[in-house]
């Protein structure tokens, strides 16, 4: 030990000591700085057998080789004032070590800010003692299975009352020798913005951005989320009738208004549990539970007359007809859309047909109409 570099010779005692008293057979290596009779230290590859098995040998076997010079020289060229605690400040996310049970060893100042603490604080106890009380047991799991055995692992955590989003990144691996002890990784990172960001483009990507409904993509999942849970619906394809007209009497503009203001009057009649999307220029789907005639005819009422009481739809002669299909056990979504939509063009012919007496009557009963003031089942947003 004498010749070995004061900074190394600690660690390699405990090294071999825990060598020593591992199972015959195991082997080891590690690096270390030993001294030269120039009064140099240069680094050495070590090597450590326990061949306490052995009859003759019966104790360590140690080898060692010179460590190539282009390591000497990338580490001497590393001012030695700079320790890890100093490249950890610098770095810009969090950065905590942890124990086997929790105790956090070393933290730096980004980890302390972003988890609402300060660095003697996070590093006085438990990484768990700065989350929030609901958040405790989750994260003191994970903990003790990366301990356990190497793997990675995320949590999203809400420190304080800012709104402030984080995420730990926590980290072990398999232990080099008997000497070392499994230690747990932590990176912190502010994922607020991101994570608002993301959610903004999955909107955007599920919604119809003129009317803010649903959009086909949205409602195609949808669908088959109910279809493979056996939970059974009927679906109302609703297509405007002379909405052409609009537009080419007055313009897109013109035309989009009308569109805004039928989708708000469709989200106004639903009832709780329901769903419209816009599906096309100017058609829509409602996804509904009611399922008997009776129900499948007042919920058709309620469409035409939601859409025959917008002042902007009346004015324009705007009409509507509506087609329902009820799911079966072996539809899948496109199916289900198609013998809607097929049921719809098949009242629009109908329509044609009707006497003038039969469009007074709705046009009386869009008078005295009030759409119920309901709060639509909200879209499920995407888990992150």
């Amino acid at each position: 030990m004498t010749f070995l570099h004061p900074d190394d010779a600690l660690r390699l005692f405990e090294w071999g000591v825990a060598a020593f008293q591992a199972e015959p057979g195991w082997s080891g290596t590690t690096t270390a700085r030993i001294q030269q009779p120039d009064g140099s230290f240069k680094r050495f590859d070590l090597t450590i057998y326990n061949r306490r098995d052995h009859p003759v040998i019966n104790g360590l076997v140690v080898s060692s080789r010179r460590a190539p010079d282009e390591v000497d020289r990338a580490i001497d060229g590393i001012d030695q004032g700079i320790r890890a605690e100093t490249l950890a400040d610098l770095l810009p996310i969090g950065v905590a070590v942890l124990s086997p049970l929790g105790m956090t060893l070393f933290a730096n100042a980004v980890a302390a800010e972003l988890l609402g603490s300060e660095v003697e604080d996070l590093c006085a106890g438990l990484l768990t003692d700065v989350v929030a009380p609901e958040d405790r047991s989750r994260l003191s799991a994970i903990i003790a299975d990366l301990a356990a055995r190497p793997g990675r692992e995320r949590l999203r955590l809400a420190p304080g009352d800012e709104g402030r989003l984080v995420e730990l990144e926590l980290v072990s691996r398999e232990p080099g020798g008997p000497a070392e002890t499994a230690l747990v990784i932590a990176t912190v990172q502010d994922v607020t913005h991101s994570l608002a960001r993301e959610q903004q483009l999955v909107h955007r990507a599920n919604h119809d951005p003129l009317t803010g409904l649903a959009n086909r993509a949205w409602l195609l999942d949808h669908l088959h989320e109910r279809l493979v849970t056996g939970d059974p619906m009927t679906v109302a394809y609703v297509d405007l009738d002379r909405f052409k007209a609009v537009n080419d009497r007055l313009g897109h503009l013109a035309g989009d208004a009308v569109l805004s203001a039928v989708a708000a009057g469709l989200t106004g009649c639903l009832h709780r549990g329901e769903v419209v999307a816009r599906v096309g220029g100017d058609e829509f789907v409602i996804v509904s539970g009611v399922l008997d005639d009776h129900q499948l005819a007042d919920f058709s009422q309620r469409i035409h007359l939601a859409v025959a009481t917008v002042p902007a739809a009346r004015r324009q002669r705007v009409g509507v007809s509506v087609g329902m299909a009820r799911s079966s056990p072996d539809d899948e979504p496109w199916g289900l859309l198609r013998r809607a939509d097929a049921a719809m063009y098949g009242e629009k012919r109908r329509v044609d047909r009707r006497s003038g007496s039969a469009g007074a009557e709705l046009a009386s009963k869009a008078l005295s109409y009030r759409p119920r003031q309901v709060t639509p089942t909200p879209l499920p947003s995407d888990p992150s």
